[in-house]
């Protein structure tokens, strides 16, 4: 069974919708427990390093954004 451009873009869309969800909530989360997260992994000399994963996780969690999906 085929389904019409339309139906196609709107479950596409849907699809992405959910994926910026995601990604904002992950983003947000991995942002505000980056500090604890390379403290408990790495331990307290790499504390600096929680910055750059707070910037990592959004500049590279968003990368979905730029696929090109044709119906």
């Amino acid at each position: 069974m085929a389904i019409s451009k339309r139906e196609c873009y709107n479950n596409l869309q849907q699809l992405y919708d959910l994926m910026v969800a995601i990604s904002i909530f992950i983003g947000l989360t991995v942002t505000f427990l980056s500090k604890p997260i390379i403290i408990n992994l790495l331990g307290t000399e790499y504390t600096s390093a929680a910055a750059i994963l707070s910037c990592h996780i959004f500049i590279f969690g968003q990368e979905f954004l730029f696929f090109n999906v044709d119906c």
